[in-house]
């Protein structure tokens, strides 16, 4: 019996910012805001997607190819809080973004980062139907509030939320091992450092952003 699995969305609050040396190719970016597309491509080929809504800053979605970098994914679908034309790097001036005014964020963020409250959420929601009892995705998480900003008011954040039947609403990304949400503040070059790459530190400015907080 086939059951559908509701993805409640990637909820994300942040923009992929990665610097690529010299040994790696650029990454390449095309912008899409269909949401039907972004989740057909990601459930990939076969599997049926309904219900597929996108609630994202102008520009903050689309197709990556990451094939020649050192992202660790060939392809796949990037969601953003500012443009993801800035996704290339390099990674060398603080408070960069595409988008200078604030969109609403996402209440479900707020309640996995207590204490923060989230602006510029880019959601993508749809439903499947999966054709095995296992469920797997790769994801790379990254922040051009690196590393300036960790430890401060401005925590991006990542979550990916599922619900289906006999699968109650849950946020499954999380830090291996843990039940702590993957956010700037959580992982970083001291927390979780294991699982962090640095790819260019910013300028250490002082904040510009126009939101008294961001996630």
């Amino acid at each position: 019996m086939r059951n559908n699995i509701r993805i409640l969305g990637f909820l994300l609050s942040f923009c992929l910012w990665l610097n690529f040396t010299n040994i790696y190719a650029q990454l390449e970016v095309t912008q899409e805001s269909d949401a039907e597309k972004l989740a057909k491509a990601f459930v990939g080929i076969g599997l049926e997607v309904s219900n597929a809504t996108l609630t994202c800053p102008e520009g903050g979605s689309g197709f990556f190819n990451g094939e020649f970098t050192n992202l660790g994914i060939n392809e796949g679908i990037a969601l953003c809080s500012g443009t993801i034309d800035e996704m290339p790097g390099p990674n060398d001036e603080s408070g960069a973004t595409g988008i200078n005014t604030c969109v609403d964020g996402d209440q479900d963020l707020n309640d996995i980062i207590i204490g923060f409250t989230t602006n510029d959420a880019c959601i993508l929601e749809f439903d499947f139907i999966p054709y095995s009892e296992n469920l797997s995705f790769n994801y790379v998480f990254g922040s051009e509030e690196y590393l300036e900003y960790v430890g401060s008011s401005f925590n991006d954040v990542f979550a990916f939320f599922i619900e289906g039947p006999g699968v109650p609403f849950q946020n499954i990304a999380l830090i291996p091992g843990t039940t702590v949400p993957v956010s700037i503040n959580n992982l970083n070059d001291a927390s979780n450092s294991e699982y962090y790459v640095d790819n260019g530190s910013g300028f250490l400015l002082t904040p510009t952003r126009q939101c008294n907080t961001m996630a």
